[in-house]
């Protein structure tokens, strides 16, 4: 249940990373987000930056757009999400069906579409040097479809999120969906 479950500790790493979590959860959290972030990130570039056939190679990674990305899954996914599902837990506690649905309700009700979203576009848009009617014009352009796309993968994942994983390992979990995410939200089309 939801804030009371152990994890596996028989595979590699999870008892260093339980040891670490219990030494310094915020320290600990904000850098797993900002690792995947940067993970999710790089290859996600690389997959966009693939040449088609007969194409030229195209330039390096983007370094601004990585440390952005980097930096908001520091910010957003490690640092505020541990204070958000700590407080999500302590006001909707366990994992019934109810709390399960009211967790995944505020989630996708609430933060994601006011606060998430806006704070990603207005972060990283500044962060990589769009100016003020720059960020306005693509989050009018993204916002709705991007939205929509999210609750698709999101909802289900919230669910199971909220249901399955303990409270302290939400993080974490939040942010290996997140590299799937943006790996797969940034990356060019399949043919």
């Amino acid at each position: 249940s939801s804030g009371s479950g152990s994890a596996p500790r028989s595979l590699p790493g999870v008892a260093a990373y339980e040891a670490a979590l219990a030494a310094n959860p915020v320290l600990t959290k904000c850098a797993t987000g900002g690792v995947l972030a940067f993970l999710g990130d790089i290859v996600a570039q690389r997959a966009q930056r693939a040449p088609a056939d007969g194409d030229e190679p195209q330039p390096m990674l983007d370094a601004r757009r990585l440390t952005a990305f980097t930096v908001f899954g520091v910010g957003w996914t490690g640092l505020f999400n541990h204070y958000w599902f700590g407080w999500l837990a302590s006001v909707i506690p366990g994992a019934s069906l109810w709390a399960v649905g009211a967790k995944t309700a505020v989630q996708h009700g609430f933060c994601n579409p006011v606060l998430y979203l806006p704070l990603f576009y207005a972060f990283n848009g500044a962060w990589t040097g769009l100016s003020f009617p720059q960020i306005r014009s693509k989050a009018e352009a993204e916002y709705w479809p991007t939205l929509t796309k999210l609750w698709t993968i999101w909802v289900p994942s919230t669910a199971i999120q909220f249901f399955l994983v303990p409270t302290r390992l939400q993080v974490l979990y939040v942010a290996g969906v997140s590299f799937g995410w943006n790996v797969r939200s940034t990356a060019p089309p399949r043919p």
